[in-house]
């Protein structure tokens, strides 16, 4: 008997000893997580602003457009109160008029259509090469996890600003903000913007 309490003494005794512990390498393996403004990113990307610059140029054309339209149709209708109701006359412009705004309802419907699939392919195309943009920078730099977070200080004076940020997935953020390095890669080769200083990563732990 006092034999198997020694034994099961010892066995503590070495357990304690070579207990498993988190030294330096041990911790360098362990997740890092860096954050990014996507909304900054958007707002400072060169080419997807581009894009969406050219779909609000074709938007302002066919503005023009319309208002050339209207102006036809709005003629029409006072030419057609000229008529006497009831005359053939009447009766054509009436038709006439009546076409013309359906014709018009149709083509601001299919533009509107047109617009918004146009929209969609370019933020779609703009999210791809931001995501690829992470994914690589995340590689290289050995992150695990990357969070979406808003960089814009709350303003005290604003209650949607103030119940925003109190809804904040992120909390607290230690200079892990990846934004910057990411629109620096989306926008080389394009002209430079004044776009901040670039953030400098913590060290992993355990390393230099």
């Amino acid at each position: 008997m006092k034999r198997l309490i020694c034994l099961a003494a010892c066995t503590l005794l070495i357990g304690g000893v070579f207990a498993p512990t988190v030294n330096a390498q041990d911790a360098s393996r362990y997740s890092r997580v860096a954050v990014i403004d996507i909304s900054e990113v958007f707002q400072n990307h060169q080419r997807f602003k581009a894009m969406m610059d050219e779909i609000k140029k074709d938007i302002e054309a066919f503005d023009q457009e319309l208002r050339g339209k209207r102006k036809e149709i709005n003629d029409n209708i006072t030419e057609l109160q000229e008529y006497k109701a009831g005359s053939t006359a009447y009766a054509q412009m009436e038709k006439k008029v009546a076409s013309m705004q359906a014709d018009l309802q149709v083509a601001m419907q299919l533009k509107r259509k047109s617009i918004l699939g146009r929209e969609a392919k370019v933020y779609h195309q703009a999210y791809g090469e931001v995501m690829t943009q992470v994914s690589s920078f995340a590689q290289q730099h050995n992150i695990d996890l990357v969070l979406r977070f808003d960089s814009k200080p709350i303003d005290p004076a604003s209650r949607d600003s103030v119940l925003k940020g109190v809804n904040r997935a992120v909390v607290y953020q230690r200079s892990m903000d990846i934004t910057k390095f990411v629109l620096d890669n989306l926008n080389r080769g394009l002209p430079p913007q004044n776009i901040g200083t670039r953030p400098v990563l913590p060290s992993k732990p355990g390393t230099r």
